[in-house]
């Protein structure tokens, strides 16, 4: 126990030291989404989930409670979200352990400690970590390494409690997140290869009709709730989505998650990545015959497998697995950060299954592969936090540096999109939404004038901006001052558009705004760096 509780002050304290220059980031575009959905809503519309288009009242709850007690007070929301973090860290290291010292791992204790490490300390996290809309990732996460966990107990005590609990765990999980669709999987797998290595083949029909049977009779009710109060089966983005199966696609993502975990590809330089990931979109099938290949070896051949590679198939089976719901999605590796997200679950599985495998290597060898890679990870966590810290300036200052309140209409020529992939005033909708919520949830002194995002733009370093001008012709143009930057709306690449009032054109470096009528009382603002200038006509 007291090994355990120094194992866990551990993590606190280096999680910490890391993620200590977010504590008041993360309030940025889907938060305003949801300030507006609590705050439109009565307290217990969390059952429904504020009219989501998904049966998340678990994830609402919380979320609304925190929303209500904390408002956008960022240091109770930094502890809860890293809080939280470690708390799966410290179960993944549990986990780990149990299940290491029976698969007879050598250093069963310090592989299970190296893998959490690297889990904890991954620059990918941080986006689950720091994004205050990206509780349900690491809340679903702790739900299903509990069920893991009592899953491992109940297959080594055969205390038909821990069966039950892992049951009952399952419903608050599907009802936080869609990922915890993936359980049954897990833990099948899981019934799969303890039984096998401890040829327990006996008891195998009973371990599946009392664990697996009931799971997917949950989930079988989970489906038809979703049709019964939605009206449909799949909820979230939709069937067209969810269901979309494109096989080379998905087999090409499956292979980018793998290589984006083992190599850092997030930081490279974009034209080696993008050939890499070209790469693997080109050779799909040929790494899919390998892959293919590889387990049917691991099956064939498992009985003669040692206890510890049995063990790193099930980790990569759960890697696998834990990607199913998202290898259908856009794999997005231009930014960093954005989207990291759906691969906080899946990395456990991965960091597990590496130090397994690096943990067979001789003695030095293991210590340093173990050590180059942390060195690394905590390299490329630093830079990232770095990232939140600087959006999260320039994000403040540009709310607190609006000052026309008493024009009619506000023309705003260049809103950042994103700071290093670091999401500032996104907007999906076309709407112009993104600036003005932020302005009535995150400041709190609403603009009620008719405010416009002409464009938005990608910044790379903190002090990025344009410079604008009215042309003979007086059509407003707007230019980089900087190179690396490009036009952005509704979340990618701007193309020309028109509204009532203006058409919007963009050319190279330059975005031209062209006013169809001569507006009253208003504003062209243009952002440079933290704060915001006017262009007067």
């Amino acid at each position: 126990m007291r090994q355990h509780l120094l194992v866990f002050l551990l993590f606190f304290v280096v999680v910490h030291l890391f993620y200590y220059p977010t504590w008041d980031a993360g309030f940025v575009t889907d938060f305003t989404g949801l300030a507006w959905r609590i705050e439109t809503h009565h307290f217990w519309d969390f059952l429904n989930s504020f009219d989501f288009p998904s049966l998340q009242p678990v994830l609402n709850f919380f979320l609304v409670i925190f929303y209500k007690v904390f408002g956008t007070n960022g240091l109770p929301w930094y502890l809860i979200f890293t809080s939280l973090h470690i708390i799966n860290g410290f179960l993944l290291f549990q986990l780990n352990t149990k299940l290491l010292q029976h698969f007879d791992v050598p250093n069963a204790k310090m592989v299970g400690f190296a893998a959490a490490i690297l889990f904890l300390l991954s620059p990918y996290a941080s986006e689950v970590v720091t994004w205050r809309v990206c509780f349900n990732f690491s809340l679903v996460s702790l739900l299903i390494l509990l069920i893991l966990w009592n899953t491992v107990r109940w297959l080594e005590t055969k205390e038909i409690k821990y069966r039950n609990r892992s049951l009952l765990l399952l419903l608050p999980a599907l009802f936080t997140f869609e990922l915890s669709l993936i359980t049954p999987l897990l833990t099948s797998s899981l019934l799969l290869l303890w039984t096998f290595h401890f040829n327990e083949k006996i008891l195998l029909q009973k371990r599946l009709l009392q664990a697996t049977l009931p799971q997917f009779v949950m989930l079988g009710g989970y489906f038809l709730l979703h049709k019964i109060v939605l009206g449909v089966w799949i909820g979230h983005y939709g069937a067209a989505v969810h269901l979309r199966f494109i096989p080379k696609e998905m087999l090409a993502n499956g292979f980018k998650y793998f290589a984006k975990y083992l190599f850092f590809t997030r930081y490279w330089a974009h034209p080696a990545k993008e050939a890499f990931f070209n790469g693997i979109d080109k050779n799909v099938w040929i790494l899919t015959t390998l892959a293919a290949a590889l387990i049917m070896v691991y099956f064939i051949f498992f009985k003669r497998l040692s206890p510890p590679l049995r063990l790193v198939g099930w980790y990569l089976l759960g890697f696998g697995f834990s990607l199913v719901l998202i290898l259908n999605l856009y794999f997005t590796y231009l930014l960093h950060i954005e989207n990291d997200r759906y691969g906080y679950l899946p990395s456990m599985f991965f960091f597990t299954f590496l130090l397994i495998l690096i943990s067979l290597l001789p003695r030095w060898w293991n210590v340093g592969f173990f050590s180059f890679y942390l060195i690394i990870s905590l390299f490329l966590l630093h830079k990232t936090t770095r990232i939140w810290s600087d959006a999260t300036k320039v994000y403040y200052s540009l709310l607190n540096d609006f000052r026309w309140y008493e024009r009619d209409t506000v023309y705003i020529l260049n809103l950042p999109d994103n700071l290093n992939g670091c999401l500032l005033f996104r907007d999906y909708s076309g709407e112009d939404l993104g600036f003005a919520d932020a302005l009535r949830y995150i400041r709190r002194k609403p603009y009620n004038g008719k405010l416009y995002e002409v464009s938005q733009y990608n910044m790379t370093t903190i002090g990025d901006g344009v410079t604008a001008q009215i042309d003979s012709t007086g059509q407003v143009i707007a230019t980089f001052n900087q190179w690396g930057n490009w036009w952005w709306r509704r979340g990618i690449g701007a193309i020309g558009y028109e509204k009532d009032n203006f058409k919007a054109a963009f050319e190279g470096q330059s975005c031209k705004l062209q006013l169809k009528d001569k507006p009253k009382n208003a504003a062209f603002i243009y952002q440079i760096g933290e704060k915001w200038e006017e262009l007067i006509k």
